[in-house]
């Protein structure tokens, strides 16, 4: 792959979709996802040709990995960029009408059919002159039948009334008896229709079009030096768009590339996918599932396109920027991964039928199937600073949107829970700063213990020479500072942490200090007055 593509003017790598084809009569796009490219450039920062090749290819290492367009069959042949059909530019023409004599030809499954059809006289002329049928003169009941019946009640009538048919009380279908059984019997009084059969040439030419179509991908493929990934790709999503006879001759050049691919030879409609997830599911960063989930969505894609995805659930995946669902799409009977935010109307879980908010689909389903052994690599040190690094990289980005916020914070809350009950991990507390743990202590401790001991002396003063005005005031002081204070000051604490953890923290060190102060200050009052 020639990497000078993706420098900019000054030289330093950059996220870039691989290029298009411009010369070739068949569009091929890379519509892939490049966040995670991105960050990878970012973190990593490549100064050589070598280092850029190797975060790529750790990126786009499979071929699922890419998102491509490419241009089906019929697009292709009905563009006919470069007078692509030379002489028989008339199948684009007449391409939806062809269906009569070859069936669904436009999918890869030609079909001849045999059978006579009346057809529009430009239509027959056009296709009598290429040589793909031949016109039959000897035209019998039923044909004439289906010719009549395309005409209206009115031009029946009257073509009756030409030729002395009585019409009344007649219904169509009687008047179409009746004109046949006077052509039957005086021959050419109706005017023939041109009547044709098609030849074995229209198969002939129509399965000469699928090498063609093929050529175009070999030739548009060859314009780059493309990522071997990235034209398994390229086959692999030809293949989902065709069936029959196209099918698999565009199977035999992505078996000729990935041979691991011939067991995708059938329709997605057809195919059982695996139960084993691939290779992806060890990479550390993902949240495993025990158990897969079959669920459906409305999925956008970079360019805006809205398609229907049947999905079996294996991992999630959470960025700094996006959260990833991975599994196996049946649409492409291959492994993809799709982003969240990009999924539209909620999640349908196909078992039941019910459908979710992204929110309530995360509470009730994942959260059941998140797997024990995850636990162990978010205590891993290095884990636990990509999640914190997450969560700086939410607070930081104002474009992040709040969808991806709830969802990474819910993860890491069933992680945090789960940690609870591991005795051979860290605890919830190891997993917080010092600062927090620190600063975690009960308000006040010290100045109580003084104030119940200056109350204590108040008190004490019945038994020497306080007044009655004094030793009511002792009591007050008392229960002031016994009773009152602390509630009070926890009050303060827990309020200030409160207000603290909406802002992003645990604690704040306001919240310690001015209880504190606050504390000490009502001690001395009340103990000047009770004195």
């Amino acid at each position: 792959m020639d990497c000078t593509y993706f420098q900019n003017d000054s030289g330093s790598y950059v996220a870039k979709r691989l290029p298009a084809p411009k010369n070739a009569t068949i569009k091929i796009k890379d519509a892939s996802d490049l966040d995670e490219l991105k960050e990878e450039l970012r973190e990593e920062k490549p100064s050589t040709e070598q280092d850029f090749k190797a975060i790529y290819d750790y990126v786009f290492d499979e071929d699922y990995c890419y998102d491509v367009d490419v241009e089906s069959f019929e697009q292709t042949m009905c563009a006919n960029r470069k007078k692509l059909l030379g002489t028989d530019a008339w199948i684009k023409k007449y391409w939806h009408d062809l269906h009569l004599f070859i069936g669904d030809f436009d999918i890869g499954e030609p079909e001849l059919n045999e059978e006579p059809q009346v057809v529009e006289d430009d239509f027959a002329n056009t296709l009598i002159k290429a040589g793909v049928v031949e016109q039959v003169t000897n035209i019998e009941y039923e044909h004439w039948k289906a010719i009549l019946r395309f005409e209206k009640l009115p031009q029946l009538k009257e073509r009756c009334k030409l030729i002395g048919i009585k019409i009344t009380n007649k219904n169509k279908d009687a008047l179409i008896h009746d004109l046949i059984a006077y052509e039957e019997e005086s021959p050419n009084t109706l005017e023939s229709p041109i009547l044709i059969k098609a030849l074995p040439l229209l198969e002939e030419k129509i399965t000469a079009l699928y090498g063609l179509y093929i050529n175009e991908f070999k030739n548009a493929l060859s314009e780059f030096d493309y990522p071997k990934q990235f034209k398994i790709a390229v086959w692999d999503e030809a293949t989902d768009n065709a069936e029959g006879d196209l099918r698999e001759l565009l199977q035999k050049e992505l078996e000729s590339l990935s041979p691991d691919k011939k067991e995708q030879t059938k329709s997605a409609s057809h195919i059982k996918p695996k139960q084993t997830t691939n290779n992806y599911i060890n990479n550390e960063d993902l949240f495993k599932l025990t158990k897969a989930l079959d669920i459906a969505f409305e999925y956008e894609d970079a360019n805006g396109q809205v398609t229907f995805r049947e999905f079996r659930l294996d991992a999630v995946k959470i960025e700094v920027e996006n959260v990833y669902f991975y599994g196996w799409c049946k649409l492409k009977n291959a492994h993809r991964h799709f982003r969240l935010d990009r999924i539209k109307n909620g999640i349908i879980l196909t078992e039941t039928g019910e459908q979710f908010g992204i929110a309530e689909f995360h509470s009730k389903y994942l959260s059941q199937n998140l797997i024990d052994d995850q636990v162990t690599q978010i205590a891993n040190k290095t884990v636990k600073t990509k999640f914190q690094k997450i969560k700086e990289g939410m607070q930081d980005n104002k474009k992040f949107v709040a969808l991806m916020s709830e969802t990474t914070d819910y993860f890491l809350d069933e992680a945090k829970k789960s940690l609870k009950t591991k005795e051979q991990l860290v605890t919830k507390e190891s997993l917080k700063p010092k600062e927090e743990k620190d600063n975690k202590k009960k308000p006040g401790i010290i100045g109580i213990i003084i104030g119940w001991y200056l109350g204590l002396t108040a008190i004490g003063g019945v038994f020497t020479s306080f007044s009655k005005g004094e030793i009511l005031a002792g009591v007050i002081c008392f229960f002031a500072i016994g009773i009152l204070i602390p509630p009070m000051l926890n009050k303060i604490n827990s309020a200030n942490k409160k207000r603290a953890e909406e802002k992003g923290k645990s604690h704040s060190d306001l919240t310690q200090k001015s209880a504190n102060i606050i504390g000490f200050i009502i001690i001395i009052i009340t103990a000047i007055i009770a004195t």
